[in-house]
């Protein structure tokens, strides 16, 4: 398989403050061995991308104790995005396309980088569709796999005074 294209999203996303302050930090990074090696274990032995990209965005919610997420991949050409996995919000949002510029989607796709909303119900070009879930904190990390970008996944929670940084 060659390089996961999932390890590089995993570390970026992996740290968060919130109002409890540092003790969330250090909890995760004491499960990040032990979350790569089942997510890396999933990645060789699952051959549905629908269930690998299920059980790779659960974990990630986990981890990091947020609310849900998603994870979205490029079409062949690299002209639009289809949400791939979603986790705590409707199911049909499966399978929608979005434009690549975007939401917090389009900015780690144009950045190639981590991209962090602190205050997403105040932030001008969030996607209006996810206003009726009130996310307060929304982090975003390109999937990437031998230099090109496949996707993002995407992290929110709910929570007033929480927040994702790198």
């Amino acid at each position: 398989l060659g390089s996961c294209p999932f390890a590089d999203t995993h570390d970026k996303v992996a740290s968060f403050s919130d109002s409890g302050g540092q003790p969330g930090i250090i909890r995760i990074a004491g499960n990040n061995a032990e979350a790569l090696h089942q997510t890396a274990l999933d990645i060789t032995s699952r051959y549905d991308v629908s269930e690998l990209v299920n059980s790779i965005l659960k974990r990630a919610v986990e981890l990091l104790e947020a609310k849900g997420g998603g994870i979205y991949l490029l079409d062949e050409a690299g002209t639009s995005i289809k949400t791939a996995a979603i986790s705590n919000l409707p199911e049909n949002f499966v399978g929608k396309k979005l434009g690549i510029d975007e939401g917090v989607i389009g900015q780690v796709i144009k950045r190639r980088t981590v991209f962090f909303v602190p205050d997403y119900q105040s932030w001008p070009h969030r996607l209006r569709q996810y206003d009726p879930y009130n996310f307060t904190a929304v982090a975003g990390a390109p999937i990437t796999w031998q230099d090109k970008v496949w996707g993002v996944i995407t992290i929110h929670d709910n929570v007033e005074g929480r927040t994702f940084s790198s």
